[in-house]
């Protein structure tokens, strides 16, 4: 038998030229290609559709995210898998998020990051001391008057938001990844961006102006 006349389907004809698949969604929908239900009452418009499911998780906000916490724990490995290949693939999508929940939730985040600190008081300084201990190890070192030129330099603004203020010196590549202690590897960033950015990549592209 000939197969049916839409692209790509290898099913036999039925009627109309069309499969049975095919003939079906006609007679339903009038398209041979409609693929909505039409108990959902939107036909075959995926604008309505897009905005019925962005209700429908509204409503079920709470619900949703229970059933992905419990995936995710059941499924850890596939899961960390799954977030390294999407962040890698669009960083800065995954920053832009990043930002937009820490500006939503900055003391929830705060708060718990205290609370951590103050049940592991050993790890936490344990932290401090293997930094501490890779600074020392450096023969370079940043003296007062060179922190004052990088500043010059940046216009006392941090490298990476703009913003002034209270300022600290942000290794580009970080010290526990080889890293120098040294004006060549450092610019001056807030509070915040210092870190988020943590022991990553550069949040945006930095020019080295002393190099």
């Amino acid at each position: 038998m000939r197969p049916c006349t839409i692209e790509g389907c290898e099913q036999p004809l039925r009627a109309r030229g069309w499969c049975a698949t095919h003939w079906a969604r006609w007679r339903k929908h009038g398209d041979p290609l409609a693929t909505l239900r039409p108990t959902y009452g939107l036909g075959k418009d995926p604008i309505a559709h897009r905005a019925a499911t962005a209700r429908y998780r509204e409503r079920h906000r709470d619900q949703i995210r229970a059933s992905g916490r419990a995936y995710s724990a059941a499924h850890r490995a596939e899961s960390k898998a799954w977030k390294r290949a999407a962040k890698q693939a669009d960083p800065a999508r995954w920053r832009a998020v990043g930002r937009g929940y820490y500006l939503a939730n900055r003391e929830a985040i705060r708060a718990r990051i205290d609370a951590w600190h103050a049940a592991h008081p050993e790890r936490t300084r344990g932290y401090v001391r293997n930094r501490r201990a890779r600074l020392r190890g450096d023969p370079q070192v940043i003296t007062p008057a060179e922190w004052r030129v990088v500043l010059v330099a940046y216009q006392h603004r941090c490298a990476y938001c703009g913003a002034r203020g209270r300022l600290e010196q942000e290794h580009v590549i970080p010290v526990s990844r080889g890293g120098r202690h040294s004006i060549h590897n450092v610019v001056p960033a807030c509070r915040s961006c210092n870190a988020r950015k943590a022991t990553g990549a550069p949040l945006r592209p930095v020019a080295l102006v002393l190099l």
